[in-house]
């Protein structure tokens, strides 16, 4: 019987192994792109949009106006972003193979991907 098992455990490590590298890509992928930096100003620039203000003379009877829900959402958004990290490295995961993942890491690790990461908020305010 531990004859039958030795060549399953040496099968089963390797796949491991390539599983918890890939793991750790897509959790470093995530570090990387940083979703959630920039939520806040995002949030904040929606909530001077036209249209966000409530109208005059509307009753303000301890309901937030839309620019304070936007406001804090914004402010939560990072929070938010932490609790749904798992799913999106198992998403990442049943998504794209590790080579993809990797080449990945490769352009946000270059001087054109930290561009792209650091300027997403200008980008978002520039196109409003």
């Amino acid at each position: 019987m531990r004859i039958l098992l030795l060549p399953v455990l040496f099968l089963a490590v390797p796949a491991f192994a390539n599983e918890t590298s890939k793991r750790a890509k897509c959790e470093e992928l995530l570090k990387l792109t940083d979703s959630s930096r920039g939520m806040p100003q995002m949030f904040d620039q929606l909530s001077v949009m036209p249209g966000m203000m409530p109208a005059r003379g509307a009753s303000s009877q301890g309901v937030p106006s839309p620019a304070e829900v936007i406001r804090r959402t914004g402010e939560m958004m990072p929070r938010m972003m932490e609790k749904m990290k798992p799913a999106m490295v198992k998403a990442y995961m049943a998504t794209y193979s590790e080579k993809e993942i990797s080449a990945m890491l490769r352009f946000y690790k270059s001087k054109a991907g930290r561009a792209m990461v650091d300027r997403r908020p200008q980008f978002t305010s520039a196109h409003r």
